[in-house]
């Protein structure tokens, strides 16, 4: 029961020092733990311990034998994994003297010693001593937080002493960030020693959190340390490559994330457009990326067009871009078709041809007609030419055929860059 004195409930000698050890806590004011101070010296340590308790003060008589040489007493107090200065200086022997720490402390052990300020050895003794036990503040440790999702965790505690009184609230401190506002996240009752959860939602994934335990009685609130969960994300570095493979229809693009924000990517890929201000589309890919360059295929897109692309990358703070790049897809030969030839006559023929297709990024082509002769080498030459050709079928009549002789032909169609 708090506020009131207790003894110590057991005592370590650990140099042997000491006689009786445990009559410095039987209760009886007429017997002790003995043992001799040597000449101009102190005593060896006797510790006298107990169960952990919240502590204001000690008391102890201490006797000494004869009226010169021992002078003083030394007691320390143990807490906070330590040993701390109580009192050292003069007493009064066979008197309980009472010595207050000056706060309230979550104590496990007192010790005390005697110096001998004579030139004889001198015999000295512990009465009794004492341990005032006071309602303090709970003791409280957090532990590391589980089921770590998006936007939810569930944070957790020990309580592994009430303080003396039952606490009423029991929870956790948590902030985003070290200078973020604190939030609170608590039960009300009365809660007993021991381990304890809480559920906290609607966090930020991008963000790191800090949280500790903390349970209240009527001393004052007890506090775990601090730990955290999560990392503080930003947006990912990334950068646009070359492209390459580039022919009439297709070209790999070129990307790197030098830098993912401190959380993997989720997606990556392209946006493209024709020319500065065409219609962005996008090719991506979904997953898990870190850092490092990567590439995607580009297809189905028009032959002698110019194009516009720029690398990304998404993570959950935000999405970054590389700077816009260019390229060209491949021109393609207008495709051209030789059909049979009509009105074939003793020194002459209709020669008929189709453009099917202009060919890549023109709308029309320059120049068509057919190359014919004796053989497959087609020595002659009939066209069209300084006009606007589209798709469609065309003539030409050559004259100055010879009679009964075979002719070979074929149909082309040209602009300033390809023929077909």
């Amino acid at each position: 029961m708090a506020n009131e004195y207790i003894s110590p409930t057991g005592y370590v000698d650990s140099t042997g020092s000491w006689v009786n050890g445990q009559y410095a806590y039987d209760g009886n004011v007429h017997s002790g733990a003995v043992t001799h101070a040597p000449p101009y010296g102190w005593t060896n340590y006797l510790e006298l311990t107990i169960n952990a308790i919240y502590c204001s003060k000690i008391e102890f008589a201490g006797v000494y034998d004869g009226v010169n040489g021992i002078n003083k007493v030394d007691i320390d107090l143990y807490y906070d994994g330590a040993w701390h200065d109580l009192y050292e200086g003069s007493f009064l022997t066979s008197t309980l003297i009472e010595k207050s720490i000056g706060s309230t402390e979550y104590v496990t052990a007192m010790r005390i010693r005697y110096y001998n300020n004579g030139s004889n050895p001198m015999g000295a003794a512990v009465w009794e001593a004492y341990f005032y036990e006071t309602i303090g503040v709970p003791n409280m440790t957090t532990s590391a937080a589980t089921l770590v999702e998006d936007e939810t965790a569930t944070l957790n505690g020990n309580m592994t002493n009430n303080g003396g009184e039952a606490p009423t609230i029991r929870g956790f401190e948590y902030k985003e960030g070290t200078a973020g506002a604190v939030q609170y996240a608590y039960d009300s009752g009365y809660f007993s020693v021991g381990t304890f959860s809480k559920d906290i939602t609607r966090l930020d994934p991008t963000k790191k959190y800090y949280f500790r335990a903390y349970a209240t009685n009527t001393s004052g609130s007890g506090y775990g340390e601090w730990l955290s969960f999560g990392v503080d994300v930003e947006a990912p570095t990334v950068t646009s490559s070359a492209a390459t493979l580039i022919d009439h229809e297709k070209a790999t693009l070129g990307g790197n994330i030098t830098a993912t924000g401190g959380q993997d990517c989720e997606e990556r890929g392209f946006e493209y457009k024709v020319g500065v201000g065409g219609d962005v589309s996008e090719v991506k890919e979904t997953g898990e990326f870190g850092v490092g360059a990567y590439t995607l295929l580009l297809e189905d897109i028009d032959d002698y067009t110019g194009y516009y692309f720029r690398a990304y990358a998404k993570n959950d703070a935000d999405t970054a871009y590389g700077d816009w790049l260019d390229f060209r897809t491949d021109y393609t030969n207008p495709t051209v078709k030789t059909h049979n030839a009509t009105d074939e006559l003793t020194t002459k023929a209709t020669l008929n041809g189709e453009i099917v297709d202009t060919g890549a990024g023109i709308y029309y082509c320059t120049e068509r007609g057919f190359e014919y002769g004796l053989t497959k080498s087609a020595e002659n030459t009939i066209k069209d030419e300084d006009g606007e050709f589209y798709a469609g079928f065309f003539d030409k009549t050559p004259t100055g055929l010879l009679p009964n002789t075979t002719y070979w032909f074929r149909a082309y169609a040209k602009w300033e860059l390809g023929i077909g």
